[in-house]
Formats: C-alpha cells, structure tokens, sequence
C-alpha cells in the first residue's frame, strides 16, 4: 500500500491518501469536505516544459511527467509556485502556476483568467474583506457575479430595485434584499445546511446573481401579420394590424432563474422581449393576436369603431399576457394598443365604410327630426302658458282697478258724510217716490215698492217708506211670512244685511257680490 497528497478540491489543502484494496475511499478534509479519492485524486496541470494543460494522477507524485514533452509535472517545491482554483464555468478544479495569465479548462474549454484568481486568493490569505455588488446598465435584468468563491465575513450590497440570489449546484439558496449584508452563517441558513459548517478560514464555492426588479419602459410591439377579423353586423372578414407599446418588470427572481436564466451570465431586457429575436417574441405577439381577435367577436366590436374601444382591448390583452407570463416570474405592468391598422385599399373595407356612413346619417337625421318635434312641443307648450300668465295679469288687472275705483267710491262718499247704505237707501226712496201706485190701490203700491225693493236690495227701507205713504200702513202687519222666511234660521233679514253692508264698507267684498247677496236674502223671503 503506497501513500501519496491529495488536494482537496474545496479548500486546496493537502490530505494524505493511499492506494491499495485496504485504503479509505473518502478521506475528510478539516474543511469539513469529504475527499472522494477515486474521483478527486485526478485532476489538471499545466506542463512546465511545454505550456500543456494535462490531466494526471495526484497519487503518481513527482513521477507525474507530461505526456507530451515527458518533463516531470509537478516537483515538491513546485507547491508554492501553483495555484488552485475551479474552473468559472464547469468548476473543474484549475491548477496552474501563479505567474500564467489564464487557462483553458480541458473539460469545457472556457478561458480563466489566472492573475485575476491570483488576485482573490491574496485577498482571501490577508483577511480583506470581498465587496460583492453590480453596478452595471439599467436595461440588464439579470447579472451572474463573476466571482464563484466566497468566505464569511465578505460584504455584500444590494441597491434598491435590486435582489441577490446564492446559487449553490444551480439550485437557488439564500437571497437577499436592498441593503448591506454581512456574509455570516446566521444569514446563510440554506448554504450551512447544504455545505455543512462553514469557516471563516475556507472559503466556500457558489454563484451570485443580481436581479434587476426595477420596472423597464418604452417596450415596443406590433404584429408581425395581419389578424383576420369578421365584422359582427355585416359578417365581412377583414385583415388588420396593430401596434403598441409595453413595461416589463421581474416580479419573482427565483423563477426567472431556474426557468428562463440557465448558465447565463447576464441577461437583458432586448434579450427577452426583442421583437426579432426575444425569448418571450413568440408568447407574447401569439397571445395579443388571439385575444384581440376574440375581444372584438366577444364584445360585438364594428371594425371601424376599434378605436374608440381600444381600453376594454387593452385590459383583455393584457391579461391574457400576464397569465402566460407568470410561469416566468414576469409580469407586464402596462400594456397599450396605439394604433390599428385598416386595410384602407380593401375594396370590400370602403363599401363597409359607406354602409356605416349612412346608417349614421339616417340615425343623425331621425334624431335631427325629434328635435325638431320636440322643440315644436315645448314652444306651443311656452305659448300656452304666457297666454294663461297673460289672462292671469288681465285679470288681476281688472279686479285691482275695480278694488281701486270702489275704494275711491267709498273713500269720496265718507268725505261728504254719508255711506253707501244711505246712499242706497235714498235710491229706493227716489225710485218709490217717482213710480206711485193709482188712487186707493195701497196693496198695488205696496207690491210695486216691494219689487223694487227686491231689486234694490233694501226691503226693510221700501217698508218703512211704504207704511209713511200709506198712513201707516204696513204690507208685513197681520200676514204670516211665507214658508221659505219661516225656515230661515239664524240672523233676521235686517241683520243679514247689515253684515252685508259691513263687508261691504270694509272691502271685504265687491259692490257685484253684495248685489248678489242682496237678491238672494230677498227671492228667499
């Protein structure tokens, strides 16, 4: 059984190994790795003599020679000379002298700059801490840090709009937020489980990727080929196009990255969404050719009125979009229809131009004609109210100079001293006194007096002047009253027609009604 050193592919440490039926297939490195021996003790180096890289057997030691010059590969003093560092793509395990500006891994054949990993393992030796951040051009989505190993205690800053993701075998470990971040196994609870313990000593092997979460702008869009669309009222199929414009924005890093990223380094917006070769070209027009089809068939759309309808075809394209482009952790937060495309040289598109062009010019004339009606109606109907408002005015005209004639009336008979009362009653007298009844015929004079008096309205004065006349007679002495006056209850004659007169004078009623009055009291009696 021969032994021989072994490096350790995660901390580059050197572990005694041995060959043999007998020997320990996994050897345990104190960086907590375990040493797979069949599989690790193979591994690269660049030949001194001839500048190849080869593949040999760590156990064949300083009998190692170069297949092509035949120069021995590695001497014992050689260790300090070497550096050791996995390869920035596959992670092969790189050895090569530390005075080499860069390697080709034998494996995937990618190039890796030598002094570059110089650089990170003198950072490393002094306890420097490794400032772990992008600043790069506002477009790029995604962006793989191109250091892969990373110890505790390395800072890490993520800008706002910003989110970093640790890789570990291409399975998503611990993210981070905006902020400065301290790498400390408490904030690396998924990389300790996988790795085991972690050592501020050793470093530990992943991937960073920072993930742009900022909305991005000015994305334009427009089909590639006309859409077949049927006017829903003439059922005539048309080919239209249409255009627009969109934002994108990541709404969830970890399904972009296992979905859509893969080994990529870096990923921008034109990359995803680029309308001549974007990964997301062919999704995207697909679903906005459908569901533009369909909202117009749905909804009952006419061809030439899209554009006034181009919110509700926003909304439903728009949905549609985000529905498919969710899987992917995108989203388009907004989404436009500018412009639609006619087929303007479309014969058939220029008679369903017409047919639309009179079918709005008859609705325009039906409507011109009812409000013609309608305006007819509401000026007869003006008419009509100005003619009751002027009859109103006439004729409270009317009844203010009748009030204002017998107020003037009134007010002269109180200058001289006398009432209408007396002024009716003096009429009575004069009209009794210019008709006398014939000689001996005192019933007859009386009849006539008392008719007058009906006229009149002053029966009580026509009696008093007919008892004078007569010598005392009196028309009323020794009959019976006559049945309507028998009935009569309440008030006599007398005060009846002084509450009449009363009215009268205060102008509680006209001189017409208390006529009226006056000759209904008396065809009673």
């Amino acid at each position: 059984m021969s032994k021989f050193m072994i490096e350790c592919p995660k901390c580059h440490r050197y572990n005694e190994a041995s060959n043999g039926l007998l020997a320990r297939r996994n050897i345990p490195c104190s960086c907590g790795n375990i040493i797979n021996v069949k599989n690790d003790k193979i591994t690269t180096r660049v030949c001194p003599g001839c500048g190849n890289t080869v593949i040999y057997d760590q156990s064949e030691g300083a009998k190692a020679k170069c297949p092509v010059c035949h120069q021995q590969l590695v001497a014992d003093s050689d260790h300090s000379k070497m550096i050791h560092f996995p390869c920035e793509t596959c992670g092969c395990l790189l050895q090569v002298s530390k005075t080499a500006l860069n390697i080709r891994c034998p494996l995937c054949g990618a190039d890796n700059d030598v002094q570059e990993a110089v650089k990170k393992a003198q950072i490393r030796d002094k306890g420097e801490p490794v400032m772990i951040e992008y600043r790069g051009q506002p477009n790029t989505l995604v962006w793989r840090h191109p250091m892969t190993e990373f110890s505790l205690g390395s800072r890490l800053i993520v800008r706002e709009g910003q989110e970093a993701i640790f890789l570990l075998n291409g399975e998503a470990m611990d993210s981070f937020g905006p902020g400065k971040h301290v790498l400390e196994t408490p904030i690396l609870p998924k990389m300790q489980e996988k790795l085991g313990s972690l050592s501020q000593d050793v470093p530990f092997r992943a991937e960073v990727y920072f993930i742009n979460m900022t909305t991005q702008f000015n994305q334009k869009w427009g089909t590639p080929s006309k859409v077949s669309l049927r006017d829903p009222e003439t059922r005539i199929s048309f080919d239209i196009g249409a255009s627009g414009g969109f934002s994108i924005r990541i709404v969830n890093a970890r399904k972009i990255l296992s979905r859509v990223v893969g080994t990529q380094e870096q990923m921008s917006s034109e990359q995803l969404f680029d309308m001549s070769a974007g990964f997301f070209r062919q999704t995207v027009l697909g679903r906005i050719r459908a569901r533009l089809a369909q909202c117009i068939m749905s909804q009952n759309i006419p061809i030439l009125e899209l554009d006034a309808h181009l919110d509700e075809i926003t909304e439903a394209i728009q949905k549609a979009v985000n529905g498919d482009l969710e899987e992917y952790g995108i989203e388009l937060p907004n989404f436009s229809v500018v412009n639609i495309v006619y087929p303007d040289d479309d014969p058939h598109f220029k008679k369903l131009k017409e047919y639309y062009a009179r079918k709005v010019l008859d609705l325009n004339n039906a409507k011109l004609e009812a409000e013609i009606k309608r305006a007819e109606i509401e000026s007869a109907a003006a008419e009509a109210e100005a003619e009751a408002a002027r009859k109103r005015i006439l004729g409270q005209a009317d009844a203010d100079v009748y009030r204002a004639k017998a107020n003037a009336e009134a007010e002269e008979m109180r200058n001289k001293g006398y009432t209408y009362r007396d002024q009716t009653e003096r009429d009575v007298a004069t009209a009794a006194m210019s008709h006398p009844s014939p000689a001996g015929d005192v019933g007859g004079m009386s009849s006539d007096l008392v008719k007058l008096g009906v006229q009149m309205g002053m029966a009580r004065q026509v009696a008093d002047i007919v008892s004078n006349a007569a010598g005392g007679f009196s028309p009323d002495a020794g009959r019976t009253p006559p049945p309507a006056q028998a009935a009569q209850s309440g008030d006599s004659f007398e005060t009846r027609v002084k509450k009449l007169q009363f009215m009268l004078e205060s102008h509680a009623i006209t001189k017409e009604m208390y006529d009226q009055k006056i000759a209904q009291i008396l065809a009673e009696i």
